[in-house]
């Protein structure tokens, strides 16, 4: 939440190396952070399948849930954190762009198709999977834009 006051601040105020470290800061500790995470989540996955699933089926599902998407949240936090960005270096439509590509371009179909070839595992890596693209492309956007228009 307050990346993006920081970032236009000092957007506004002409420090462009403070405005990249900021946003390459978080986007560390966002990937550093959730994958803490998800190695908690591991540790406990035996007792939160035991706990919440009535059925050996269900907690399969379950423990394929807790393995694979968490996995991609690290990567859905720098999608978030981009666009929140972009929207305090007054380009909101980019943030809007990356938004749309995420969730109709990539995450609904790649869900879908995952589900269609692999059951619940298919649609838990697809989602994964296209939390990990959108990352990838949310930071290559970002890196441009801060060589363009930050000139650092």
């Amino acid at each position: 939440m307050t990346l993006s006051p920081f970032v236009s601040q000092n957007h506004g105020a002409d420090q462009p190396e403070r405005v990249k470290r900021a946003i390459l800061g978080c986007f560390v500790f966002v990937l550093v952070w959730q994958l803490g995470v998800w190695i908690v989540l591991q540790l406990l996955a035996p007792w939160l399948t035991s706990s919440y699933a009535q059925n050996p089926e269900v907690g399969e599902v379950l423990r394929l849930f807790l393995w694979w998407v968490p996995l991609g949240l690290g990567a859905q936090g720098v999608v978030i954190l981009t666009n929140s960005s972009f929207n305090a270096l007054h380009k909101p439509r980019r943030a809007l762009e990356l938004s749309v590509v995420r969730l109709f371009v990539l995450f609904v179909p790649l869900a879908w198709l995952g589900g269609h070839l692999g059951g619940p595992l298919g649609i838990f890596l697809g989602m994964m999977s296209a939390n990990l693209i959108m990352a990838a492309i949310s930071w290559h956007q970002m890196q441009r834009t801060l060589r363009r228009r930050l000139k650092v």
